[in-house]
């Protein structure tokens, strides 16, 4: 793939296919993200993540802005019903959010402006030209002599197809490219949801902050959990008192029974499979859960759950990959189109980032295609394990 490769398309513009789109873009690759959402501002995530080492260095290495994107946990800990501190793990983590990230890698890859990034990287004359296409719909990709067609539907609704090089394939867990070569490998449900919902830290209080600090916290019950942790505020914000808390509460759900049927019906009587959205959630069903959180959990994690006005939820699955590459090598699949993870790992977006410095390092001819793959897979297979081993340690059993 090295030499005259240098027309590349990109299939999902969140997260794992920005982070591609930048190392490609600096070195030297002309790079289109055909993103499926018709919006030119994405739909907020309302989301925390955990900023892994291979996250960290990426960013230190691709983000020009070089502008610090999240706060520093000094350790975990364990609260008991009373919401006393019973353990501390000695474990230190940066936490982020979905939109702190993605606004800063806007920022590298096409200069889009922001209230989180205003100032926008000078573009080097060694870059690719890029571009990044909002309401692509990919309906089909096939190997055609040296290169690959990619046949898509723009927001018109008009077919159209390019003719490239190489594919990334970032399209998440429900990957379009990945049904199209290898339907096999299918989104399996784990037996368990997360409600999720982010608090401004002024809204938070005082007693509460004072266990929480800027430690994440477990409040574990029976077969469930609730994990808090400091992120960016609404516009990135760092300093204290300007950021959010974030927060996750997982609760067992069977697979088919009427408590997740209940569950993933909207207020429209409309029935979802695996996001309910940020005001989705039927009244009923919010104000039970926060009942729930009243009589199990401690009262600074309950606290977090009955001050949140805008909770959504999301249905926990696994992807566990077969293959990373198709079509001769020139269809890639990376980040959570390739393996999802449980979220206990905190590895998401840190295996995207993975995935983009060992392509880099495939590109350039430094390990070939075949040990991209098998490094990339050994990756996400043994992670995805760990992920449901720690979900079991939590009670989180199908």
């Amino acid at each position: 793939m090295t030499g005259s490769k240098k027309y590349v398309v990109i299939v999902g513009g969140s997260l794992a296919g920005l982070i591609h789109g930048v190392v490609l873009k600096r070195m030297g690759y002309d790079v289109r993200i055909l993103e499926r959402s018709a919006s030119s501002i994405p739909e907020n995530q309302g989301a925390g993540l955990a900023a892994a080492a291979d996250l960290q260095k990426f960013m230190s290495e691709y983000d020009a802005t070089k502008r610090p994107y999240g706060v520093p946990s000094p350790d975990f800990q364990m609260v008991n019903a009373e919401g006393k501190v019973v353990k501390k793990m000695g474990i230190a983590q940066l936490f982020s959010s979905w939109e702190a990230v993605y606004y800063r890698l806007r920022a590298n890859f096409d200069g889009l402006k922001s209230d989180y990034c205003k100032d926008i990287p000078t573009k080097d004359g060694k870059e690719g030209n890029v571009e990044y296409l909002y309401g692509s719909n990919v309906v089909d990709v096939r190997e055609v002599g040296q290169q690959v067609a990619i046949h898509f539907k723009d927001m018109t609704g008009t077919a159209k197809t390019l003719a490239v090089d190489l594919v990334i394939a970032a399209d998440g867990p429900s990957s379009t490219i990945r049904q199209l070569l290898e339907p096999s490998v299918q989104r399996k449900y784990a037996g368990y949801c997360g409600w999720r919902g982010i608090l401004p830290e002024e809204q938070v209080s005082k007693e509460a902050m004072g266990v929480f600090g800027d430690l994440v916290t477990f409040c574990k019950v029976e077969r469930s959990y609730l994990i808090s942790y400091t992120i960016p505020g609404k516009s990135g914000e760092l300093e204290p008192g300007s950021r959010m808390r974030n927060w996750v509460w997982y609760w067992m759900y069977p697979e088919n029974s009427d408590d997740l049927k209940d569950l993933m019906t909207d207020k429209e009587n409309k029935q979802h499979r695996i996001t309910l959205p940020v005001g989705k959630i039927r009244d009923d069903v919010w104000e039970h859960q926060k009942k729930i959180a009243k009589e199990v959990l401690d009262p600074y994690s309950a606290e977090l759950v009955m001050k949140t006005t805008q909770p959504f939820v999301q249905a926990l699955t696994d992807v566990v990959p077969a293959k990373a590459t198709f079509l001769n090598g020139k269809v890639l699949l990376v980040g959570d189109a390739l393996a999802t993870f449980r979220p206990t790992t905190g590895q998401s977006t840190n295996q995207a980032a993975r995935n983009a410095m060992d392509m880099r390092e495939m590109l350039e001819g430094k390990m070939t295609l075949e040990e991209w793959e098998m490094k990339s897979l050994e990756y996400a297979i043994a992670t995805q394990k760990i992920g449901v081993e720690r979900a079991k340690a939590f009670g989180l059993k199908e």
